[in-house]
């Protein structure tokens, strides 16, 4: 199993995971997981930005 991970704001992440399957066909996606908000940390404070990832787990038909 093979993973891909994209970052980016909520729409972005969105964006290049459909982009990736479209592109990656040959591709058995296994799981395609929720976006996740990132925390950005410094000490005990908490920055809000607008980062979220994407994970896809994958295998790759095409090494077969």
């Amino acid at each position: 199993m093979k993973e891909v991970i994209f970052t980016g704001s909520l729409s972005e992440v969105h964006k290049q995971a459909d982009e990736w399957k479209a592109a990656n066909s040959g591709a058995n996606v296994i799981y395609t997981g929720p976006p996740m908000r990132i925390d950005h940390r410094d000490g005990e404070d908490i920055y809000e930005k607008n980062d979220w990832t994407i994970t896809i787990n994958f295998d790759d038909q095409s090494s077969n």
